[in-house]
């Protein structure tokens, strides 16, 4: 900001990011921009009041979803600082491909029903409940895991006891549009999700989302694309299975998935 005075605005990202953002806009007398990337679900204590000085003290507030305009509105920011800043998929990147070719070049078997989580290995992302719903389906359900974190050995742990468990582990972005391709559905168990790009991609892709019924994976996954279920074992299985069995819902999901990913989620949708 010495260097470059001209600045106007300073763009945070998150409660930290927007924390420093403040202090340096009252120095420099420069307006505030802050983009929040999570639901934080603030309590009336001393973290919570200090969020609400940092967040109530920007110019503009841009959130993900309504679950996270709806955060922000309860932690008592004006209506007028809040904004909608969704994330956008790239649609000439995450494109449908033929599924029995995808599941060839993945090295999957054609004959089994695939689920597929991508996302980071940790508790928040629902894993251990993941885990649990294995032995609760059919074992003609394969389940393959993409990803990275400290849940990573718990993965390949289990992944020696349950035949239908395949753990793939960190895989460039760039090759993820095959993988969504290959899937049958995509799974995203998470106790949280300020929006989900996971399910935006995979919708983008073609392919149906069994999502947990919370946050922004409310917005993304309608009746018309996929299934919403609480994270509890019992009822994560009872929505696989069901997408499994109802062959007509199952079809009826891919060919949705797609123009719904145009509609709401591509580029020309991202408006600041």
């Amino acid at each position: 900001l010495l260097r470059y005075p001209s600045i106007q605005v300073i763009h945070a990202q998150g409660f930290s990011g927007g924390f420093t953002a403040i202090i340096l806009g009252r120095l420099f007398t420069k307006k505030i921009l802050i983009s929040t990337a999570s639901i934080f679900h603030f309590k009336d204590n001393f973290y919570g009041k200090v969020a609400k000085w940092v967040f109530g003290s920007a110019d503009r507030v841009l959130c993900l979803s309504e679950a996270s305009t709806k955060d922000m509105r309860d932690l008592g920011i004006a209506k007028e600082k809040l904004g909608k800043c969704p994330y956008w998929v790239d649609l000439n990147v995450f494109r449908p491909t033929d599924k029995s070719k995808a599941k060839r070049k993945v090295g999957w078997p054609s004959t089994k029903f695939s689920i597929l989580f991508i996302g980071r290995l940790v508790r928040e992302k629902g894993i251990f409940e993941l885990l649990k719903v294995i032995k609760l389906v059919p074992k003609n359900i394969y389940f393959y895991v993409i990803g990275d974190g400290i849940l990573k050995k718990d993965i390949e742990e289990a992944s020696k006891s349950y035949s239908n468990l395949h753990f793939i582990g960190k895989v460039d972005n760039k090759l993820t549009p095959i993988y969504y391709s290959a899937a049958d559905a995509v799974i995203i168990p998470s106790y949280e999700e300020a929006l989900g790009m996971v399910g935006m991609e995979a919708l983008a892709c073609s392919t149906p989302v069994i999502g947990s019924s919370t946050g922004g994976l409310k917005e993304i996954v309608n009746r018309n694309v996929g299934l919403l279920f609480k994270v509890e074992p019992q009822q994560i299985a009872k929505a696989i299975v069901h997408l499994y069995e109802d062959k007509n819902l199952y079809e009826k999901f891919r060919k949705n998935a797609r123009p719904r990913a145009q509609r709401f989620y591509s580029r020309k949708n991202f408006e600041v």
